[in-house]
C-alpha cells in the first residue's frame, strides 16, 4: 500500500529533487501539478489535496503562496528562486534556461575585461528549432516539464535578457551555477561581433590589455573555430598592432593570400584605402589608420 503525501509536501519534494536548479518558471510548477492531478502519485506516494477537476492555475498560485510563507522561495513576476541562496542575475538566467550561456558584454563583465555597468544580460541560445530537439534536463519520473525558449520580455533583477540565437554554439565553461563562453572563444567573438561587445574601440582596448595574458586561449580558439577572415583580423591585431604574434599566429598568413569581397577588419564598415598587405585586410577603423 502506498504512503500518503499532501500536495504541499509533494511540491517541496519536487523542489528538492530538481537537479540543483536555483530558479524556476511558474509554468514548470504548473506542469508538475498537472502531472500529479492526473496520476495522483509522486515518488511512491498517493497525493492528497488535489482533485481531478482542480483549477491548476489557482493551485499553482496556492503552492507559490505556501512555499513563500514557508520561507522556501522568493517569488517574482513569472519565476521564483530558492530562498537563502545568494544569486546574481546571470545565475538566475542560467538556471531558468537549460541550454545556452552568458556571452558578449555580459561575459566580458564576468571575466573582468570591462568595468562598465551592463544594463542587460547577453545570453546566447540555440535556434528555436534546435531548442525543441533537446531533451529536457528537468524531467524525471515520467513528468514532462518544458522550459520555454529565452525571452527578451523577461526582466531579471531589472535587467532585460538580450537573446542571441546561434545555430553554432560553443561548449561553455561552467562555474558557480553559471554557464559562460570560454575566454578564448570570447576574444574570437569580440572580433566577429564588435558591435555586441561595446564597439571596436572597446575590443581593441581589451586586446591591448589582456591579449598577452590569454594568448594560448585565443590561439586555441582561432585554430579550432576561426575562419580565414577571423584569423586575418585577429592575426593583424596580435601581430601588426600589438607585436605579440607567435609562430601559430604567423602561420595564419598563409590563409590570407586571396584578396576578396569581405576582407575588412569591420565587416559592417565601408572599405578603407589603408590596407595591410601582410594580412590582406582593409583597416577600416580610424584607430588603425
Amino acid at each position: 500500500m502506498k504512503r500518503q503525501m499532501t500536495v504541499e509536501k509533494a511540491t517541496e519534494l519536487w523542489l528538492q529533487k530538481s537537479n540543483g536548479r536555483l530558479a524556476f518558471f511558474d509554468s514548470e510548477l504548473r506542469d508538475f501539478l498537472k502531472y500529479i492531478r492526473e496520476t495522483k502519485t509522486f515518488e511512491g506516494h498517493d497525493i492528497e489535496g488535489i482533485r481531478k477537476n482542480s483549477n491548476i492555475r489557482k493551485k499553482t498560485d496556492e503552492m507559490i503562496d505556501y512555499l513563500t510563507e514557508r520561507n522556501l522561495i522568493d517569488s517574482y513576476y513569472n519565476y521564483f528562486t530558492l530562498k537563502n541562496k545568494v544569486l546574481n542575475e546571470v545565475q538566475i538566467v542560467c538556471s531558468l534556461y537549460e541550454k545556452g550561456y552568458i556571452s558578449y558584454l555580459s561575459a566580458m563583465k564576468y571575466y573582468g575585461l570591462t568595468t562598465e555597468a551592463i544594463k542587460h544580460i547577453d545570453y546566447t541560445a540555440p535556434t528555436r528549432k534546435q531548442w525543441t530537439q533537446y531533451k529536457n534536463d528537468n524531467s524525471f519520473n515520467g513528468i514532462e516539464i518544458k522550459r520555454p525558449y529565452p525571452s527578451e520580455l523577461i526582466r531579471i533583477r531589472g535587467k532585460q535578457i538580450i537573446v542571441h540565437s546561434r545555430a553554432h554554439a560553443y561548449t561553455p565553461e561552467f562555474e558557480n551555477s553559471i554557464r559562460v563562453i570560454s575566454i578564448g572563444n570570447l576574444f574570437l567573438e569580440m572580433v566577429k561581433h564588435p558591435d555586441l561587445c561595446g564597439g571596436f574601440e572597446q575590443v581593441l582596448k581589451v586586446y591591448t590589455r589582456y591579449a598577452k595574458e590569454y594568448m594560448k586561449d585565443i590561439v586555441y580558439s582561432l585554430e579550432k573555430f576561426g575562419t580565414d577572415i577571423d584569423k586575418s583580423r585577429v592575426g593583424y591585431i596580435l601581430d601588426s598592432y600589438l607585436k605579440l604574434a607567435d609562430l601559430n599566429v604567423l602561420s595564419w598568413k598563409a590563409t590570407c593570400l586571396a584578396r576578396g569581397g569581405n576582407r575588412k577588419m569591420i565587416s559592417s564598415n565601408c572599405y578603407s584605402d589603408i590596407y595591410s598587405s601582410e594580412w590582406n585586410l582593409s583597416l577600416n577603423h580610424e584607430l588603425l589608420s
